[in-house]
């Protein structure tokens, strides 16, 4: 089957494409030209239709694309002198046709010539996109009806690498879920546990002013009778709060007895903290430290068992408690 392009169509024909026109219009004007029959011209219009479309152009069948006679008919019309008011361009002459076909030679073949379509052919986009569309829409309809294979054909579009990507992708969203859902956990309980340490600071006295009135004598053993591991006072937290008692001191009657005798008042350790209602003994022999429990640290009585004052100093030497039982000497 012959081939033709427009710009070889021009200079058989004489009839130049006007801008704007597409394929179709000026295939349709030259065949009125030539006065061709209008089924004939219908057939090249279809022919070159099917050259943009079919991978194999041949296969169209020669008697329903006439397009040796369409160009015999061109090159008579173009051999004519004869000119008709269908014509909306000039004839151009032999001269004007040589310096147009030289000009062509020089700058190169214009694309998809044997197709019909010309540079200055403003529609020859929409064929490449109607194309493609036609695929877009075939591969969709693949994708919904044969569950992602082309019918027919037994073509998987969607791979194995597709389906890795899906998992891979989704393994993230899930670590992102667990991480959002345990952050707020975390913050909450975060804040709750600061929230505690706050109240717990709060709850905390470690004065004088803040502690008075909380702090009593509930027990002593200062019989004669009594070994100095058996001799004890005991002082109870009988308020709210907590008392931090870090270096707070525990000593007989001010001016007594046993500051005379150079005895060293008890010293409660650092970090020692006498929760709401509990005791703590202070036994008067040596011994280890525990929560409930602190030692003087002497081989000898100390509380006298007809009457003594028991003191309480803060860090800072200030008095928390002043306790006097019996008759001091």
């Amino acid at each position: 089957m012959t081939q033709f392009s427009i710009p070889d169509l021009e200079d058989r024909s004489g009839v130049d494409k006007q801008p704007g026109e597409t394929v179709a219009e000026y295939l349709r004007r030259v065949g009125q030209r030539t006065d061709l029959p209008p089924e004939d011209v219908e057939a090249v219009i279809r022919y070159t239709d099917h050259q943009q479309f079919s991978p194999d152009p041949s296969s169209m069948d020669a008697a329903d694309a006439p397009i040796d006679e369409f160009l015999r008919a061109a090159e008579e019309l173009g051999e004519s002198d004869q000119s008709t008011s269908r014509d909306a361009g000039p004839r151009a002459d032999p001269s004007e046709q040589q310096e147009r076909r030289i000009s062509r030679e020089m700058s190169g073949p214009p694309p998809d010539t044997t197709l019909g379509i010309g540079t200055d052919d403003e529609t020859s986009y929409v064929y490449p996109v109607l194309l493609a569309l036609g695929i877009v829409l075939i591969v969709a309809a693949a994708l919904v009806v044969g569950g992602g294979q082309i019918p027919g054909t037994g073509v998987d579009l969607l791979s194995t690498d597709t389906d890795v990507d899906e998992t891979e992708t989704n393994e993230p969203t899930q670590d992102t879920d667990t991480g959002t859902d345990e952050s707020p956990t975390d913050n909450a309980t975060g804040t709750d546990e600061s929230t505690q340490a706050n109240e717990t600071e709060a709850d905390v006295v470690d004065s004088a002013a803040e502690a008075e009135g909380q702090l009593a004598v509930t027990d002593m053993a200062v019989d004669s009778s009594l070994e100095p591991d058996e001799e004890f006072i005991e002082l109870t937290n009988t308020g709210d709060t907590a008392l931090d008692m870090s270096d707070w001191t525990v000593r007989d009657r001010e001016g007594g007895a046993v500051d005379a005798r150079g005895v060293d008042p008890v010293t409660f350790p650092d970090g020692f903290v006498l929760e709401p209602g509990e005791s703590v003994r202070i036994v008067t022999a040596p011994g280890q430290d525990t929560d409930d429990t602190v030692h003087w640290g002497y081989d000898t009585r100390n509380w006298h068992e007809d009457g003594d004052v028991i003191i309480v100093l803060d860090g800072n030497g200030e008095v928390v408690l002043r306790h006097q039982y019996g008759s001091p000497p």
